[in-house]
């Protein structure tokens, strides 16, 4: 197995119909060979039966689903990386939709850079229709992790730096060397029904933590301009002014 996408939901069946059809529109090499995974915390919104749909299988390869007991994202995100095949493990979130290049683009940095640990993708707004971006929104973009994550396509320079979750694509193997010299996370995020706001006991940040002991590893981070991927935002999200939580240039 070459790539495994690895999607982290909770009762979102509207994003992960959508997600299936960007995924099944994936064009790369007859030789390339990919999985799907899917970490599922106790979804009881028709989720699971959308997934055992025998059409819902034939529009990826290599479909399975994990059945997760802990909430939280980083709980789903350590089951899958042990779950997957895939040298390349791309975090596709279950309301990413990802640009039809994405599989192949993945693949083909972390199989020719045996160095990178993990790539950095450039994400664009999807709103619901009738909704647009207020103002305020061109400067807090990386708050809903869309737009660049450098000025430059290639390695960022120094260790003090880190991509979001979202669209991101990890090395297995560097991922494993970090477990194995003793990384432990310690950052779970988990939204309540509005996705607005992370529930008590939880907080973000598990994405630049996991950058982070990837780094500590030995390996680099990559930003890659062609990886691409849309992020629907709900319009709870999108109000008039910026919520005081939000802070320039901060990951979601």
């Amino acid at each position: 197995m070459d790539v495994s996408v690895l999607i982290c939901t909770h009762n979102s069946i509207s994003n992960i119909e959508k997600n299936f059809s960007y995924l099944s529109k994936q064009k790369y090499s007859p030789s390339l060979n990919w999985e799907v995974i899917i970490a599922d915390y106790e979804s009881d919104d028709g989720t699971l039966a959308f997934l055992e749909n025998i059409d819902t299988r034939s529009l990826v390869p290599n479909l399975s689903v994990i059945n997760v007991k802990d909430p939280g994202k980083t709980p789903a995100i350590e089951a899958g990386f042990y779950a997957s095949k895939g040298e390349a493990i791309c975090i596709v979130d279950d309301d990413n939709m990802v640009d039809i290049n994405y599989i192949q683009t993945a693949f083909d940095l972390i199989n020719d850079k045996s160095d990178i640990g993990v790539i950095g993708a450039f994400g664009i707004e999807s709103l619901p229709e009738g909704i647009r971006t207020p103002n305020w929104f061109e400067f807090f973009k990386g708050k809903y992790a869309v737009g660049n994550q450098s000025h430059k396509q290639g390695y960022l320079d120094g260790t003090g730096y880190s991509f979001w979750g979202a669209g991101s694509v990890f090395r297995k193997s560097a991922w494993l060397k970090a477990k194995q010299i003793g990384f432990i996370p310690a950052l779970n995020p988990s939204r309540g029904k509005s996705r607005d706001v992370f529930l008590d006991g939880f907080s973000g940040g598990e994405d630049p933590e996991m950058c982070f002991a990837i780094l500590m590893a030995g390996y680099k981070l990559w930003y890659e301009p062609s990886l691409i991927y849309e992020h629907h935002i709900p319009a709870s999200r999108i109000s008039s002014s910026p919520s005081p939580s939000l802070s320039i240039g901060s990951p979601n």
